[in-house]
């Protein structure tokens, strides 16, 4: 179940899409809130973090959350480790009842609340996302690391030149199959934090539906709003082998954190298609929709 969105934008797209309409959301759309649900996020300025490692670490803590599905029942606490010395733990207060309230949907609501909320704050500080549902206390989620770790990401803010055409091909480490041909021409700059935060919102979207359901389409949009994502299934009339399912999005996606916007700190607009056994599955594409003068003055660490 999704929100109407607020407004649209029918754009011509490039790189295999030829001159098909794609429909993109200009405002970001989570699934409705649960009566009663309700979020805080804090930050304890002690200790400052790198912007790359709060996003990539929700976002990993997001796509470890979301199976198998939304309203599917959280068991207790737990973590996720981000790299060798960061980790995501969740604290499941609700179990005190003798049995948990806590659902994956609220996770994913949470997590994009802290995603959205690092965005327009513009905080890196270490983040405490308070979930409650009736005014009552559900669950914790809180982003730690070792000493001296919280900067570890690019801290230095040195410039990080942006090649004016880059291309590549990645190989999934877990699904021998699956491989990601990607390509970024005459790519206009995005900042940082639009990429991160429409990613999370497409991640959010792909947890509303069981993980091996199929998927057509997933649209999402940044936190400015300047800034658009979609992925659909290709309709080439190809024999396909492998159905384009919300696991194997999200394995995508994070394909593409790692390498693009972690490894290479590469924030521009970027077209791709994937590929199950060498036949193309689906297409998508990040695209500047908006002006982000917003962000320009802010710039973070990731970006700069």
């Amino acid at each position: 179940m999704r929100v109407s969105f607020l407004s649209t934008l029918f754009i011509g797209c490039c790189f295999h899409l030829s001159a098909a309409a794609l429909q993109l959301p200009v405002n970001y759309t989570t699934p409705p809130t649960p009566q009663g649900f309700r979020v805080d996020v804090k930050f304890d300025d002690r200790h400052p973090m790198n912007p790359a490692l709060i996003y990539g670490a929700a976002i990993t803590a997001a796509d470890y959350w979301a199976p198998p599905s939304w309203d599917s029942i959280v068991h207790g606490g737990g973590q996720v480790r981000f790299g060798e010395r960061i980790a995501i733990y969740l604290a499941d207060f609700s179990v005190a009842a003798g049995s948990s309230l806590l659902r994956r949907g609220h996770l994913m609501l949470a997590l994009h609340k802290l995603v959205f909320t690092v965005s327009e704050r513009n905080l890196f500080f270490r983040p405490y996302v308070h979930v409650y549902l009736a005014g009552r206390l559900l669950a914790t989620i809180a982003l730690m690391s070792q000493p001296n770790e919280e900067l570890a990401l690019d801290s230095t803010n040195a410039s990080i030149a942006l090649e004016p055409d880059d291309s590549g091909l990645m190989q999934a480490v877990d699904v021998p199959w699956l491989r990601v041909r990607w390509q970024s021409i005459h790519a206009r700059r995005v900042p940082a934090a639009d990429m991160f935060t429409s990613m999370m919102d497409a991640i959010v979207d792909s947890a509303t539906e069981p993980e091996n359901s199929p998927r057509s389409h997933i649209n999402a949009v940044s936190e400015s709003g300047n800034c658009g994502f979609n992925v659909h299934k290709s309709s080439d009339g190809s024999p396909q082998r492998h159905e384009l399912t919300n696991e194997i999005l999200r394995t995508v996606l994070l394909m593409i954190m790692g390498e693009i916007f972690l490894r290479r700190r590469r924030f521009a607009e970027l077209d791709f298609v994937i590929l199950g056994d060498g036949v193309e599955m689906a297409q998508g594409f990040w695209l500047k929709i908006g002006n982000d003068n917003i962000h320009k003055a802010n710039r973070t660490a990731v970006e700069r």
